[in-house]
Protein backbone atom coordinates (compact mmCIF):
# COMPACT_ATOMS: atom_id res chain seq x y z
CA UNK A 1 0.00 0.00 0.00
CA UNK A 2 2.73 2.30 0.83
CA UNK A 3 4.00 2.52 -3.12
CA UNK A 4 0.52 2.24 -4.55
CA UNK A 5 -0.21 5.48 -3.25
CA UNK A 6 -2.30 3.57 -0.25
CA UNK A 7 -3.88 1.54 -1.89
CA UNK A 8 -3.47 -2.38 -0.70
CA UNK A 9 -3.94 -4.60 -3.89
CA UNK A 10 -4.81 -8.56 -3.35
CA UNK A 11 -1.91 -10.59 -3.64
CA UNK A 12 -1.63 -13.69 -5.94
CA UNK A 13 1.21 -16.13 -6.77
CA UNK A 14 0.28 -17.19 -10.87
CA UNK A 15 -1.10 -14.26 -12.66
CA UNK A 16 -2.29 -16.85 -15.60
CA UNK A 17 -1.98 -20.37 -16.77
CA UNK A 18 -1.80 -21.40 -19.88
CA UNK A 19 -2.02 -25.04 -21.97
CA UNK A 20 1.06 -26.89 -23.30
CA UNK A 21 0.51 -24.43 -26.91
CA UNK A 22 0.51 -20.98 -24.88
CA UNK A 23 -2.76 -20.34 -25.22
CA UNK A 24 -4.06 -18.87 -21.71
CA UNK A 25 -6.59 -20.72 -20.01
CA UNK A 26 -7.41 -18.45 -17.12
CA UNK A 27 -6.09 -14.73 -16.45
CA UNK A 28 -5.95 -12.78 -12.97
CA UNK A 29 -6.62 -9.59 -13.01
CA UNK A 30 -5.25 -7.27 -9.79
CA UNK A 31 -8.06 -6.28 -7.58
CA UNK A 32 -8.28 -3.77 -4.66
CA UNK A 33 -8.72 -4.84 -1.03
CA UNK A 34 -9.30 -1.97 0.72
CA UNK A 35 -7.55 1.74 1.31
CA UNK A 36 -5.74 0.98 4.62
CA UNK A 37 -3.75 4.34 4.53
CA UNK A 38 -4.50 7.66 2.78
CA UNK A 39 -2.50 8.77 -0.03
CA UNK A 40 -0.99 11.28 1.50
CA UNK A 41 0.38 8.59 4.84
CA UNK A 42 1.42 6.76 1.98
CA UNK A 43 3.78 9.11 0.31
CA UNK A 44 5.17 10.25 3.96
CA UNK A 45 5.83 6.23 4.09
CA UNK A 46 7.47 5.98 0.69
CA UNK A 47 9.69 8.67 1.51
CA UNK A 48 11.04 7.32 5.09
CA UNK A 49 11.31 3.80 3.43
CA UNK A 50 13.53 5.62 0.40
CA UNK A 51 15.39 7.50 3.20
CA UNK A 52 16.16 3.61 4.51
CA UNK A 53 18.13 2.89 1.29
CA UNK A 54 19.79 6.34 0.93
CA UNK A 55 20.97 7.21 4.43
CA UNK A 56 19.67 4.38 6.49
CA UNK A 57 20.24 0.98 7.13
CA UNK A 58 19.81 -0.28 3.48
CA UNK A 59 22.53 1.67 1.91
CA UNK A 60 24.00 -0.71 0.72
CA UNK A 61 21.15 -0.92 -1.86
CA UNK A 62 21.83 2.86 -3.07
CA UNK A 63 22.51 3.41 -6.40
CA UNK A 64 22.02 5.79 -9.28
CA UNK A 65 20.69 2.92 -11.81
CA UNK A 66 17.35 3.22 -10.33
CA UNK A 67 15.44 5.15 -7.24
CA UNK A 68 14.70 1.94 -4.58
CA UNK A 69 13.17 2.35 -1.01
CA UNK A 70 12.51 -0.43 1.82
CA UNK A 71 12.46 -1.59 5.13
CA UNK A 72 15.39 -3.73 6.87
CA UNK A 73 15.07 -6.28 9.76
CA UNK A 74 16.20 -9.07 11.91
CA UNK A 75 14.57 -11.00 14.42
CA UNK A 76 16.29 -13.21 17.03
CA UNK A 77 14.97 -16.54 18.11
CA UNK A 78 16.04 -19.75 19.65
CA UNK A 79 17.28 -19.54 23.53
CA UNK A 80 20.72 -18.92 22.60
CA UNK A 81 20.30 -16.05 19.81
CA UNK A 82 22.43 -17.48 17.65
CA UNK A 83 19.76 -17.84 15.08
CA UNK A 84 17.94 -14.99 13.03
CA UNK A 85 15.64 -13.98 10.41
CA UNK A 86 17.22 -11.60 8.59
CA UNK A 87 14.68 -9.12 6.03
CA UNK A 88 14.38 -6.61 3.42
CA UNK A 89 11.09 -5.61 1.86
CA UNK A 90 11.43 -2.87 -0.64
CA UNK A 91 10.47 -1.32 -3.93
CA UNK A 92 12.18 -0.08 -6.67
CA UNK A 93 10.33 2.56 -9.02
CA UNK A 94 9.60 2.60 -12.84
CA UNK A 95 11.49 4.96 -14.93
CA UNK A 96 9.78 4.85 -18.41
CA UNK A 97 7.03 2.27 -17.29
CA UNK A 98 4.98 0.13 -14.82
CA UNK A 99 7.22 -3.05 -15.83
CA UNK A 100 10.26 -1.61 -14.40
CA UNK A 101 8.48 -1.56 -11.05
CA UNK A 102 9.38 -4.01 -8.71
CA UNK A 103 8.71 -5.00 -5.37
CA UNK A 104 10.86 -7.68 -3.67
CA UNK A 105 11.39 -9.02 -0.10
CA UNK A 106 13.98 -11.55 1.14
CA UNK A 107 14.04 -13.28 4.25
CA UNK A 108 16.61 -15.67 5.26
CA UNK A 109 16.93 -18.18 8.35
CA UNK A 110 20.60 -17.79 9.27
CA UNK A 111 23.74 -17.39 11.82
CA UNK A 112 23.09 -14.19 13.67
CA UNK A 113 26.46 -12.53 12.44
CA UNK A 114 27.61 -10.67 9.88
CA UNK A 115 28.11 -11.69 7.20
CA UNK A 116 25.03 -13.68 7.34
CA UNK A 117 22.86 -11.11 8.40
CA UNK A 118 23.69 -8.61 5.53
CA UNK A 119 22.83 -11.54 3.41
CA UNK A 120 19.66 -9.95 2.37
CA UNK A 121 20.97 -7.15 0.76
CA UNK A 122 23.01 -8.95 -2.20
CA UNK A 123 20.06 -11.27 -3.57
CA UNK A 124 17.66 -7.87 -2.91
CA UNK A 125 20.27 -6.14 -4.94
CA UNK A 126 20.21 -8.50 -7.92
CA UNK A 127 16.46 -8.56 -7.64
CA UNK A 128 16.00 -4.91 -7.88
CA UNK A 129 18.51 -4.04 -10.48
CA UNK A 130 17.65 -7.74 -12.61
CA UNK A 131 17.07 -5.86 -16.24
CA UNK A 132 15.16 -9.33 -17.63
CA UNK A 133 12.15 -10.97 -15.73
CA UNK A 134 12.30 -14.29 -15.26
CA UNK A 135 10.31 -16.41 -16.10
CA UNK A 136 10.47 -19.70 -13.55
CA UNK A 137 8.53 -21.55 -16.43
CA UNK A 138 10.98 -20.94 -18.94
CA UNK A 139 13.26 -23.85 -20.19
CA UNK A 140 16.69 -23.69 -18.88
CA UNK A 141 19.51 -22.33 -21.39
CA UNK A 142 23.02 -21.64 -21.08
CA UNK A 143 22.14 -17.74 -22.01
CA UNK A 144 22.87 -15.21 -18.82
CA UNK A 145 19.22 -13.86 -17.66
CA UNK A 146 16.81 -16.41 -20.14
Amino acid sequence: AAVNEGTLMKPYVVDRIEDSEGNVIEQREPSKVSQPITEDEAKALKKLMRATVTEGTATALNTSRYKAGGKTGSAEFETAKNRAISWFIGYREGVDSVDEERLVLVMLDVPYMDPYTSLKFNIARELLKADVIIDPNAQPTDEPNQ
